[in-house]
């Protein structure tokens, strides 16, 4: 195992990069600084470590500077750069529950809703549907989904409660069989079985 004050041995291993050749080769650091590095005869300098930040974003660069805390660090993609100051410039500031749910709610639809619609056109191309009659389909995918999202956000804050003597049904209950028929509806449009209601 690196030795423990060898952090330029220790971020080698970290990174699972093979050789010290080629931790230099990626940072553009010639070979005498990086071994002088690890031997812990100098000390890096800043634009050393900007250039080890720059070949590895993932490196934490408070761990460069201090040793402390953890030696990686999630980078994140553009798309997740996005949504995480969506989150942050509309959510997370309010500090409100209810949009937080509605917030968390919506990214897990819109990802089941993807796979709907994905799956209707693996379907539509087994058939060898026009595109004049996916296209009806697709508009009454559409429209039942944001019916399904509607009524989960009213079933969702409704609360169970036991029924009356003269009740069938509580209105839980009641939008429970209705989501119930809602997704059976979508599931025969994905399968394109059904072409409007």
């Amino acid at each position: 195992m690196a030795n423990e004050n060898n952090w330029v041995k220790i971020l080698i291993n970290k990174l699972g990069l093979l050789s010290t050749a080629d931790f230099c080769r990626k940072t553009d650091l010639g070979r005498g600084l990086v071994d002088k590095l690890s031997a812990g005869d100098n000390q890096p300098r800043f634009d050393t470590l900007v250039k080890i930040k720059e070949a590895f974003p993932q490196v934490n660069m408070n761990w460069l500077v201090t040793r402390r805390g953890e030696i990686l660090e999630e980078v994140l993609d553009d798309e997740e750069t996005v949504i995480l100051e969506l989150y942050r410039k509309n959510v997370k500031g309010r500090n409100h529950s209810r949009l937080t749910m509605s917030f968390v709610s919506t990214v897990a639809w819109v990802a089941q809703e993807h796979d709907e619609w994905d799956q209707m056109d693996i379907n539509s191309k087994a058939l060898e549907l026009e595109e004049g009659e996916l296209s009806e389909f697709r508009a009454t995918l559409l429209l039942k989904q944001r019916q399904r999202r509607l009524i989960s956000e009213v079933l969702r804050r409704t609360p169970e409660k036991p029924r009356g003597l003269l009740d069938l049904q509580t209105r839980y209950e009641e939008l429970k069989e209705l989501l119930g028929q809602v997704n059976d509806s979508i599931q025969g449009i994905i399968n394109l079985l059904v072409h409007k209601e």
